[in-house]
Order: C-alpha cells, then sequence, then structure tokens
C-alpha cells in the first residue's frame, strides 16, 4: 500500500514538473513572437521536442491573443531562439479563406478552409498587413494547396459549384496556381468538425478526416489552362 502511495506521489510530481516545464517553454515562445511582431500571442499547446534526446527544439501552437482563428506552428531552439513561425503564412491562408467564403456564400454554401503556401520561404517577413498580391510578389510561391470542409446541402454539391471562388483566388494571387482537396460534410457533424478544424494549426492531414462524417470528396485544380477537375468521390454510395 505505502509502495503504491509512493509511486503516485512520485508519478504526481513528474507531471506537475512537466507542466511547469511546459508553462516556461510558452511563455518563452510567446516573448520571442511579441519581440518580433510586435504583438501579443498566446501558445496553447506545446509539442514535439527534437535533436539531442528531445532537446534540441519545441515546438508549440500559437494564435494572436485577440483571433483564435490565426492558428499556426512556432518552433524554438533549446537556445532560446526563435528557428521558424507559421504566422505570416497562417495570415495569407485567412485571407484566401475569406475570399472563398464571401465567394461560396453567394452559391448557398458555408465553408472553411485553411490554405498551405508552397515553395516559398517568408520567414523574415514582419508585416502583418501584408495582402497576397503582396507576398505573392515577394516570396514567388509555386502554388497555394488547400483543404476546404463544406456542410452537406439539400442540393448535391458539384465541382463546379467551386468554380468562381478559385478564379477569385487565382487573380488575386497574381495567378498563382492553386488546388484544394474539398471535403462536404453531413450536416450533423459539420459544427463539430468546423470546431475541430478551426482549433488545428495550418496542415491537416487526410487521416484526420476519418474522425468525421464525410459524405463526399473531391479536388480542383486552377492555372493558367483554366479550372480543373482531379478527383470526385461520393462516399455515400
Amino acid at each position: 500500500m505505502r509502495k503504491s502511495i509512493f509511486l503516485i506521489v512520485v508519478l504526481l510530481m513528474i507531471l506537475s514538473g512537466c507542466q511547469l516545464v511546459n508553462q516556461n517553454q510558452a511563455e518563452d515562445i510567446e516573448n520571442l513572437l511579441k519581440e518580433k511582431y510586435q504583438m501579443e500571442f498566446k501558445v496553447t499547446h506545446i509539442g514535439g521536442r527534437y535533436g539531442n534526446g528531445g532537446k534540441g527544439t519545441v515546438t508549440g501552437t500559437a494564435h494572436p491573443i485577440d483571433n483564435k482563428e490565426i492558428s499556426f506552428r512556432a518552433v524554438m531552439s533549446r537556445e532560446g531562439e526563435l528557428v521558424s513561425d507559421g504566422y505570416i503564412p497562417s495570415l495569407i491562408s485567412e485571407q484566401i479563406n475569406q475570399l472563398l467564403k464571401n465567394e461560396l456564400r453567394k452559391k448557398g454554401l458555408e465553408i472553411e478552409s485553411k490554405t498551405l503556401i508552397m515553395k516559398a520561404n517568408s520567414s523574415t517577413e514582419i508585416d502583418s498587413n501584408i495582402t497576397i498580391e503582396e507576398y505573392v510578389m515577394k516570396y514567388k510561391p509555386g502554388y497555394f494547396s488547400g483543404d476546404m470542409i463544406v456542410k452537406e446541402t439539400s442540393e448535391d454539391i458539384t465541382p463546379e459549384d467551386f468554380d468562381d471562388a478559385l478564379k477569385v483566388v487565382y487573380k488575386e494571387g497574381s495567378n498563382t496556381m492553386s488546388q484544394f482537396h474539398i471535403h462536404i460534410i453531413s450536416k450533423n457533424d459539420y459544427e463539430n468538425t468546423l470546431e475541430n478544424f478551426n482549433n488545428t494549426s495550418s496542415y491537416v492531414s487526410d487521416a484526420w478526416f476519418l474522425d468525421y462524417d464525410v459524405v463526399k470528396e473531391m479536388k480542383v485544380w486552377i492555372d493558367p489552362k483554366g479550372f480543373q477537375i482531379l478527383e470526385e468521390d461520393n462516399l455515400t454510395n
């Protein structure tokens, strides 16, 4: 009995120590982001520790303190330096998201998206007011690659419904090629999916969607040749 109590006490001490380390590291990352961007951030999660037995770098998930929808990863070295962060790309992703939402709302579609900016390094950028056009002109990304969730409607949603929306993104992005993996979510599961989708950082894997009721998937692409349908799969059949 005494041995069991001792083990429980030791376990609680270890957990308490880990929580303290996580809290301290979260505060360090917050301070580094504040120093870089001259604004307040909140680190909500401390993730992987890599290199030299897990002590090389620390990765945290962060967002501006006044905007939880702009979620990104920040990496700090063991020397306390900011190695990288995804704040600026996340801002561009949200601008693209708003373009898509505004355009697809005209078609009665409720959506949310996350977009990765491929083959571009904007790690030194500190202007939080940078536009999509400015970003493209300055960093010349290879293409945009996004995931989109769409609430199921009573009418069948087809790839053609996204033609105009992608053309708007293509134009705003100074003719940057764009591809989107679209996931139609059942009405009953959309709000749950949306909440968890918004709480993730910029990248969402295909495996992530296995926990949600996806009724249809499609992949679309736009480039100088125009809008193209790459794939369509009705998962309810």
